[in-house]
């Protein structure tokens, strides 16, 4: 891997690489920079030691799908927010405690063919998610009045 060095730590996106005991193999320094853990600190250690926040159903399944299958996984952010707990500061932080993000599990495979490792790519997607929330609180309010639109009073009137 070290080869494309320059790529992992220019690309504006986590890549974190696991061999099949979970141990990190490489560590970006996007995920350096977001995590404020080093590449130094983590290469070497497993995954959950570093971050116990990962022993969650949706990442260990994903884990064993690729080890297992050698497919893809995707987690998308509507479904779990986010992988990795990064804080936000600034005008994000108002919207949202951590950064949220989609996922690739992603198999990485031998010369026969076999997975002997994974890549997990970390997508923020925090920009998206708040500008979907908008969207959603604009499609209820009216956006002269800032009163609740006919829509809302349809759907309250229903329930």
């Amino acid at each position: 891997m070290k080869g494309y060095s320059q790529i992992l730590e220019s690309i504006n996106i986590g890549i974190v690489i696991i061999d099949k005991e979970f141990n990190i193999v490489e560590w970006n320094a996007w995920m350096a920079n977001y995590s404020e853990k080093r590449e130094d600190d983590v290469l070497g250690e497993n995954i959950y030691k570093v971050f116990p926040e990962l022993d969650r159903v949706c990442f260990n399944r994903g884990c064993k799908s690729v080890f297992s299958f050698g497919n893809l996984v995707f987690l998308s952010s509507k479904l779990h927010k986010f992988l990795f707990p990064f804080k936000l500061s600034g005008a994000y932080s108002a919207s949202f405690e951590y950064m949220q993000q989609s996922c690739y599990l992603i198999p990485i495979k031998d010369e026969n063919g076999e997975t002997t490792s994974l890549m997990i790519n970390v997508h923020d997607v925090t920009e998206n998610a708040i500008l979907e929330k908008h969207l959603k609180e604009l499609s209820y309010v009216d956006g002269l009045t800032g009163v609740y639109n006919r829509r809302t009073f349809e759907r309250r009137l229903v329930e």
